[in-house]
């Protein structure tokens, strides 16, 4: 795959990623910085883990899917694109990770009049704690700000350099099957003093830029550290009993627990709430 001379590229995949495991050896795939077979390796997949998004140096890709198994899997769907910024990331619980903005901490480095979504993703029934390390945009359009405990809406102007972090939460009435909910917009150049804590395993950190000024920026950097929640989790028994992270104490951070509850074939599954203590509906927080 050869794109124009300087141009470098991003390797998203996408719905599912699905080979035989066992060390890469029946079947996997290859991606390689350049057009031979002897071409620096850029990674080499296989199992049924979906891949970060993967990033060339240079303006062309090999590609080489490879299967000598009888059976072999469903495969794998990628997305090839102009690597300008974004892509997916898949973080590892409690093992510290950074995000920057492009070629960061160069002075006006980072792309004008473009959208750069980071999606990290962590395991089930983990939260986030991001930490805005540095951070240079365009300046507030005002003073006030909504700085609760739970979100951090500074008054940035939408048509000047902003960065935006959301949760993603599912949604089923959604045609994507989630939705994203603000938790926070970011400008300026003082970094926030309170960490940023989502409220899902998944957070979408987007960096959106507009032609250039006389002003140049030199962008942002963060820091993410996925935490477990002690709640959710997977159920194969007649009967028992399961609680919210922290009950009956008050909880200090927002989450999101999921949990599978499977019984004997031909039995059904009855719930009984046995305490519950929600926010109101009309809370503006509430999910």
């Amino acid at each position: 795959i050869i794109a124009s001379m300087g141009e470098q590229m991003r390797i998203d995949f996408v719905d599912r990623f699905d080979m035989a495991s066992g060390l890469c050896r029946k079947e996997y795939l290859e991606l390689r910085e350049g057009s031979t077979a002897a071409s620096g390796v850029i990674g080499k997949f296989c199992g049924i883990n979906i891949p970060a998004s993967q990033y060339t140096r240079s303006n062309i890709l090999r590609v080489k899917f490879f299967t000598d198994i009888s059976e072999p899997s469903n495969g794998f769907k990628a997305n090839i694109s102009i690597g300008v910024c974004g892509g997916m990331i898949r973080a590892i619980r409690n093992t510290l990770g950074f995000i920057t903005s492009p070629k960061y901490p160069g002075i006006g480095s980072y792309p004008a009049n473009t959208t750069c979504d980071y999606r990290i993703v962590a395991q089930t029934n983990c939260i986030f704690n991001l930490n805005i390390l540095d951070i240079d945009l365009a300046e507030k359009s005002s003073v006030d700000s909504d700085e609760s405990e739970e979100v951090l809406i500074e008054e940035c102007s939408q048509n000047k350099d902003h960065l935006v972090i959301y949760s993603i939460m599912p949604d089923i009435n959604s045609t994507k099957g989630e939705k994203l909910i603000e938790v926070a917009r970011l400008c300026g150049s003082v970094p926030p003093k309170q960490l940023i804590m989502p409220a899902s395993n998944e957070v979408l950190v987007r960096l959106r830029t507009f032609p250039r000024t006389q002003t140049l920026y030199k962008g942002f950097k963060l820091s993410y550290n996925a935490t477990h929640l002690n709640c959710g989790g997977v159920f194969n028994v007649d009967s028992g009993i399961i609680m919210s992270d922290g009950y009956p104490n008050s909880r200090l951070n927002r989450g999101s627990c999921n949990w599978k509850i499977t019984v004997r074939k031909g039995r059904k599954i009855k719930i009984e709430f046995l305490d519950v203590d929600f926010a109101s509906s009309d809370d503006r927080h509430s999910q």
